[in-house]
């Protein structure tokens, strides 16, 4: 069983009836008609099958981009939540270096006692 191209092709028109040539163009790599214009069935469902593949491909990568996103929105977040808190102690005439440095002293001293 074959289609004849010309009934794929009527997805090339506009909706005023005018023929787009690019639409044909992409169609016509899509579909590979061989020389009678005519496209096989195992070819139209591989040319399917390659469309849904591509699809997949890029919901899986705009997922992936959406966590890393995420991620790094939230790491910005704590970073600039950081620094505002530095800058209000800093306005309110505090010594915010002081907390630093007992901090990381306690956190240094637990990442020693709690590592691998």
């Amino acid at each position: 069983p074959v289609l004849h191209f010309n009934i794929i092709g009527v997805l090339a028109e506009n909706i005023d009836g005018s023929f787009d040539d690019k639409k044909a163009k992409n169609l016509v790599r899509l579909f590979r008609p061989d020389k009678f214009d005519e496209v096989s069935l195992i070819h139209f469902v591989q040319s399917c099958d390659g469309i849904y593949k591509k699809i997949r491909f890029l919901r899986a990568s705009v997922g992936n981009s959406t966590l890393i996103d995420n991620v790094l929105e939230s790491i910005i977040d704590t970073a600039f939540g950081f620094l505002l808190a530095l800058t209000v102690m800093s306005i309110l005439e505090l010594n915010p270096w002081a907390l630093l440095v007992s901090l990381s002293t306690v956190l240094v001293s637990f990442a020693f006692a709690l590592g691998p």
